[in-house]
């Protein structure tokens, strides 16, 4: 019995540049592996860059944990945000846990736990230009939001890195505060889905929805 194996891509690197009105020129530089060490680990890092914005994201995912179908994961994310009139900081990160849904192919619930601390900080020269609520949150400083979120997923993309046709669906539903602690109480609902459709040559088009809702309870906002 002789059987051949071709080893497929399971890294990539990628990079590029952006112009819009709101940040102006935006750089992006992303590595990504899918098979760490030869044990099926995923990772990936993750940096944008501008006049306006930097993020840095790190991410790592044990698909096989303890050799089983259940997903572990963590996430560590830094990004600062210039507004007109105010910058934003948030720094934190998350840990997860999934399991592949057996009924429906190409599908996983993942629960997770997050905590990160963000800062709202006007502008020299726009103190004049805040709002009261801007205002109140540059004079609390650094505040904690820790939550907890249950999403629903099913991937029918023909290729991760580069998909080219199907579908990617996410349902995702967040609760933070109350007994989990923090200074800010919400519940957030998003679903969204992208569509990918062969074109000519080797170019794709994707279509993407997005919608989502928030609110605050126990008398307090959500930021």
């Amino acid at each position: 019995l002789v059987i051949n194996v071709n080893d497929k891509v399971s890294g990539s690197a990628n990079g590029g540049i952006a112009l819009n009105s709101q940040d102006g020129l935006v750089g992006q530089l992303a590595v990504s592996h899918n098979n760490l060490l030869g044990n099926s680990w995923q990772s990936g890092v993750k940096w944008e860059f501008g006049t306006r914005t930097s993020n840095f994201s790190f991410n790592f995912t044990n698909p096989y944990f303890l050799d089983s179908s259940t997903l572990v994961g963590a996430d560590i994310y830094l990004t600062t945000k210039e507004w007109d009139t105010y910058e934003v900081k948030t720094n934190g990160g998350s840990i997860r846990l999934g399991h592949p849904l057996g009924f429906l192919n190409y599908s996983k619930f993942v629960a997770s736990y997050s905590f990160y601390s963000k800062e709202y900080s006007i502008l020299e020269g726009h103190e004049n230009d805040a709002s009261d609520i801007l205002v109140e949150l540059d004079d609390s400083g650094w505040q904690n939001t820790s939550s907890i979120s249950v999403s629903f997923s099913r991937d029918h993309r023909d290729n991760i890195f580069f998909p080219t046709s199907g579908s990617n669906f996410t349902l995702y539903n967040e609760i933070a505060g109350g007994p989990l602690q923090g200074d800010f109480n919400f519940f957030k609902q998003i679903a969204q889905v992208s569509w990918y459709t062969k074109t000519i040559w080797k170019l794709a088009l994707r279509t993407k929805w997005r919608f989502g809702y928030v609110t605050g309870y126990g008398g307090k906002e959500a930021p």
